[in-house]
């Protein structure tokens, strides 16, 4: 293990102290990186977010008395990392100015350094990675497994950028990818370290498949209907920026009349009046039905719970997990 990260000490810890545990090791690598990267880590470290990701995995990972393995810290903040990076190397290809309620990477210090540092940061979660005491190394080869599938998702969906003939199937298999994989990792992680059986390392995945799947959806929506305050980025920007989401596929499939006139603007080379986008998007149901659909997906995972037999508490984690990723106050 490299000097720059002190590993968890032996023995489980609770779980309520596995998240100030898991700051600690990011902040290892944020605050106390080498100094010619140092200012920009340190900027990433001021914004953490709510760590879904991270948490999932150490709610996964906790047993019946709530107390977490060591590992399972070493695999939140390896994902918490790897999810990091992508949001640098996604605001670097929107060329988006504001991540997590303050300026982007990109904007503070320029498109190259952003990139080189989200470099920087997987190289970081893959040392982490290496640590892990996996003597199967299942949980070393799935990690990267899922950070392919995450890099395919994003290269689909910048393959079908202003695709205004894209189909929802084709939506779902970019989002399986770029969003829900890492979710999906984060619940297996978790089981893993844990030392479930199989058969529920594939349920606590399957969670994960669900959960991954809303937050994604959620947020489609969410950039119609929501702000930057809530939402800490930019909205109101897929469409400006090129990407497709479910709610405008839907309502270009509702109206012939609608697509031909996006597809008018867009071969015109200009983009239409986003107020005019949001109208008809909420007018053909695209938001209603996204919403239909984020409910579906949160009913199959709270069938999913009842299948896993989780202890009362743990369960409740899990519910909570799920109403952050729908953005509710109750499941």
């Amino acid at each position: 293990m490299t000097d720059l990260i002190k590993r968890p000490g032996p023995g489980s810890i609770p779980l309520d102290q596995a998240l100030p545990k898991l700051e600690d090791l990011l902040d290892q690598v944020l605050l106390k990186a080498p100094l010619v990267i140092r200012p920009y880590t340190r900027h990433l470290a001021r914004a953490p977010g709510k760590r879904l990701r991270a948490q999932s995995v150490l709610i996964s990972a906790q047993d019946e008395d709530r107390l977490v393995p060591p590992d399972a810290l070493l695999a939140a903040a390896t994902i918490e990392l790897v999810h990091l990076a992508s949001l640098v190397h996604d605001d670097v290809i929107d060329q988006a100015d504001l991540r997590r309620g303050q300026a982007s990477l990109g904007q503070l210090a320029g498109n190259k350094r952003a990139v080189i540092c989200g470099d920087y940061l997987l190289s970081r979660g893959l040392t982490l990675l290496a640590d892990l005491e996996d003597p199967s190394s299942y949980l070393k080869r799935r990690i990267p497994d899922y950070m392919a599938r995450l890099c395919l998702g994003e290269l689909g969906q910048l393959a079908h950028n202003n695709d205004f003939h894209m189909t929802p199937l084709q939506y779902f298999r970019i989002v399986k990818g770029k969003t829900a994989a890492l979710f999906e990792a984060s619940f297996l992680a978790g089981a893993l370290t844990a030392g479930l059986a199989e058969e529920e390392q594939r349920g606590y995945a399957r969670f994960g498949h669900y959960l991954g799947m809303i937050f994604q959806l959620t947020d489609d929506c969410l950039d119609f209907e929501g702000d930057a305050h809530m939402t800490g980025k930019n909205t109101q920007s897929d469409y400006e920026q090129n990407v497709i989401t479910l709610p405008l596929i839907l309502a270009l499939m509702a109206d012939p009349a609608f697509k031909a006139e996006v597809l008018e603007a867009h071969d015109q080379g200009y983009k239409m009046a986003r107020s005019r986008i949001n109208d008809k998007v909420k007018e053909l149901s695209g938001l209603d039905k996204t919403g239909r659909l984020v409910a579906r997906y949160g009913q199959k995972a709270l069938a999913l719970l009842a299948d896993l037999d989780l202890p009362p508490a743990k369960e409740a984690d899990f519910e909570e997990a799920l109403k952050l990723a729908m953005r509710l106050k109750t499941v």
